[in-house]
């Protein structure tokens, strides 16, 4: 097994509130149920621990009690386009790779699959000149326009903003930036 295994793997012993805990840990939405010697014994999905909550399903219980013990797996020398395929057909986010001994040695997510991409991405900051505010006093819907003070978004950013208010609700306003050339902070959006 390699390291980046290990996050997704919990032992059957451990608590639905503790499986909860690892998808939160993980930013994925799948985890893998293993005995004491680190086999597969089954997945565990977000979707499984909604299902389980929803019928009443007791936090405390075991994870092995709600996972899906019939997962979909792939062994070590997979051919990667009947893989592919069988991801699209099944809509699988993730397939763990198994050795004889069903330990899992690898994870076929998604996004290495079909984006070329890491199994887990940095998000990055998104460079846009758009800003959406919401928040609420307690007004609920007015039909009054919201006045955005522009000379605190130019404190707060370094550039010129022009408002533009929904005249309906006065918890939603969207500002447009302007970017400038001259402005050495024109590359940051915030």
């Amino acid at each position: 097994m390699n390291d980046n295994v290990a996050p997704f793997l919990i032992p059957q012993t451990h608590t639905i509130r503790q499986a909860m805990e690892q998808l939160e840990k993980t930013e994925e939405k799948i985890v893998f149920v293993v005995d004491e010697e680190s086999r597969l014994i089954g997945s565990l999905t977000d979707g499984d621990i909604r299902r389980w909550i929803l019928s009443d399903g007791d936090l405390k219980a075991q994870v092995l009690h709600i996972c899906n013990r019939k997962s979909y797996v792939v062994e070590e020398g997979f051919r990667t386009e009947q893989v592919r395929a069988n991801m699209l057909n099944g809509n699988f986010g993730c397939v763990p790779v198994i050795n004889p001994s069903r330990e899992i040695v690898q994870l076929l997510f998604w996004k290495e699959m079909f984006q070329g991409g890491d199994a887990i991405k940095a998000k990055r900051r998104l460079n846009l000149p758009v800003v959406i505010m919401a928040g609420a006093k307690g007004l609920g819907l007015r039909l009054s326009p919201v006045f955005f003070p522009s000379h605190l978004f130019r404190w707060v950013t370094g550039r010129s903003s022009k408002l533009l208010s929904t005249n309906f609700c006065p918890t939603v306003s969207i500002v447009f930036t302007s970017r400038s050339t001259t402005n050495p902070r024109s590359s940051n959006p915030f």
